[in-house]
């Protein structure tokens, strides 16, 4: 207790004193006197070859080349520019981590291409990209990779190891490009001062206000994501069950996202409404965090006031003091999750009072501190302002399921929770109790091949989702079904591309073991008749027969006679009636089929 009250005094004494802000940023609009040289203007630039001067508030140069770069070095960051293209010979160039030519990276473009340079090599480039007319600029650097985006929409990237820092700048050619409105910002740099506050202003929304009746909230009786599919532990509406869902409203517009992506105010309602259409929830109506915050950079065109590029989801969930009043003080405010005894509950943390406690926002209850749940929390939930990655996958199973994400070398990766969905705030005893899903959480994955591996104690079908996000937020989420059993694993190969969700694919690892035991136990969960079973059983291991055979034929005609028998089993599966074969077996069969098929033409 002494330690808590030690650490609560030093962020309360930490934020009235020195709270901080994120990143070093440098922004200028080139406004001052026409013809005053860029040095002149501010003491930060230095320019070289030529003079570079304001002209109508933007900067260019009149009698030749000009190199300009601001006199303050960083690591990772980034440096972007808006100018003007004025004709078919203009280059927009932005330079980081300059160490005087050609120790520098250079960001280029024309209306002929695009390219990422290490001096004059080449380490990136793209045909045509951009037209004459007004363009933004982006140069990101971030440990070995650079990346090139015009106009918001990232066009190229490269890695590179030859520099680790430098200075930002730009280059301006005589008469066919102006410039105006420079920032760069520094990931690395210290926190600065920012305004004292011993509470984030974070804003209070409420999920509903009992007794539901009047739409005050408006939101209060919107159906809760798919509620009115199914019977669920929380309720049906938005007032019984979105509490982690108004927490993240509340969150993202204390950030400044306060519209969606389509431009529509965010809000508890609105929100729900967004992440029922594109995936966000599970089936436990458990929001998926990742999913939530990719709407800050998929929503920046729309929030001006949000002043990073994105929103990161942390997949250690783990709840300390210290972890709580790190954020604080770096005015990151948590959502927390409260275990109460009508179950899972959500509420925002965004500081402390003057007895010590810890300040919340509480979507449901007119709580106001952490005292009201024991000062303490189950897990947390924390969405880090980033200017970087992403990328992650999530993945949820049915209780019971055991499912475990490997990557190439074979060790186990990610986080496991448990999903009980959300809480019974109105103590409805009528309401089914929660069941749990099982669920891995794995933030920054590499990109590359992962093996999931289904596991069950006992015989049954088994339900897998999984959501996977880029670096640049863009979702895919898909659906896996099967059956499983002691000794019965299904396998399944992830390729995980964080650049393109076009390149990622999920497939089911497919043998002729593997189907042999599938069959067996579609059997004895009583999916597939015993007649089916004796029927496919042999056609199945006659064309393993002869895939495996070498002698007297070529191997050609040997995978042409298995094909023939895997078709006449195909063929017999989905000319089976229900009582025969249940629809359940008759997709996993015709997809290990498939798989078979593809396995022998390979």
């Amino acid at each position: 207790m002494k330690k808590l009250i030690f650490y609560l005094f030093s962020l309360t004494f930490f934020l009235i004193n020195t709270p901080l802000s994120f990143a070093s940023s440098f922004s200028d609009s080139f406004t001052n006197t026409n013809g005053t040289e860029l040095p002149i203007h501010n003491s930060i630039w230095e320019c070289f070859i030529n003079p570079a001067s304001i002209i109508n508030n933007s900067v260019l140069s009149q009698n030749g080349d000009s190199y300009c770069f601001s006199n303050n070095l960083w690591t990772n960051g980034y440096a972007q520019i808006t100018g003007e293209v004025l004709s078919a010979n203009s280059h927009l160039r932005v330079i980081v981590r300059n160490n005087n030519y050609p120790n520098q990276y250079i960001c280029e473009v024309t209306p002929s291409g695009a390219n990422i340079l290490k001096g004059a090599d080449h380490l990136a480039s793209t045909q045509t990209i951009t037209s004459i007319g007004v363009h933004t600029l982006k140069c990101e650097v971030t440990g070995n990779t650079i990346k090139a985006f015009l106009d918001g929409n990232q066009i190229l990237q490269a890695t590179n190891t030859s520099l680790s820092s430098g200075s930002a700048g730009f280059y301006l050619h005589p008469h066919n490009v102006i410039y105006d409105d420079w920032e760069s910002v520094d990931f690395d740099a210290a926190p600065e001062e920012s305004t004292p506050s011993a509470s984030l202003d974070v804003p209070l929304f409420k999920q509903g206000i009992l007794p539901f009746t009047d739409n005050d909230p408006v939101w209060e009786n919107q159906e809760f994501d798919h509620a009115n599919a199914g019977q669920f532990y929380c309720g049906k509406i938005l007032a019984e069950c979105g509490c982690a869902t108004t927490s993240v409203a509340m969150l993202l517009n204390y950030f400044g996202v306060t519209k969606l992506p389509d431009g529509e105010t965010l809000g508890p309602g609105t929100l729900d409404s967004w992440l029922k259409n594109n995936n966000g929830y599970n089936r436990n109506l458990g929001i998926i965090w990742a999913v939530a915050a990719t709407i800050a950079h998929k929503a920046k065109a729309h929030n001006p006031s949000f002043q990073y590029d994105a929103l990161e989801v942390d997949d250690d969930w783990t709840f300390t003091d210290e972890k709580l009043m790190t954020d604080l003080g770096e005015k990151i405010p948590n959502v927390l999750q409260e275990n109460t005894t009508l179950g899972t509950h959500f509420v925002v943390a965004k500081g402390i009072d003057t007895d010590n406690t810890f300040l919340i926002n509480d979507p449901y209850y007119n709580y106001t501190n952490l005292a009201s749940y024991s000062n303490t929390a189950a897990s947390v939930r924390r969405f880090i302002p980033s200017h970087s990655d992403m990328s992650y996958i999530s993945l949820s199973v049915d209780n019971g399921v055991t499912v475990t994400l490997k990557d190439y070398n074979g060790d186990p990766v990610g986080k496991i929770y448990e999903d009980f969905g959300p809480g019974n705030p109105t103590g409805d005893e009528s309401k089914p109790q929660p069941i749990p899903l099982t669920i891995i959480e794995y933030a920054k994955p590499e990109s590359g091949n992962y093996t999931i591996e289904v596991n069950s104690d006992n015989p049954q079908d088994f339900h897998l989702d999984i959501t996977m996000i880029t670096e640049e937020g863009e979702t895919q989420t898909e659906t896996l079904t099967g059956i499983v059993g002691p000794n019965q694993p299904e396998l399944f190969t992830l390729i995980f591309d964080k650049q393109s969700t076009t390149e990622s694919d999920i497939q089911k690892t497919v043998t002729f073991k593997s189907t042999l035991e599938d069959i067996k136990e579609l059997r004895r969960t009583d999916l597939l008749s015993f007649i089916t079973e004796f029927t496919i059983t042999p056609l199945i291991k006659k064309a393993e027969y002869f895939h495996n055979k070498e002698e007297r034929r070529s191997q050609k005609n040997n995978n042409k006679q298995a094909k023939q028998l895997l078709d006449v089993a195909a063929f017999l599966i989905l000319k089976s009636p229900k009582h025969f074969v249940d629809p359940l077996a008759k997709e996993i069969l015709l997809y290990d089929i498939n798989q078979l098929k593809k396995l022998l033409t390979d």
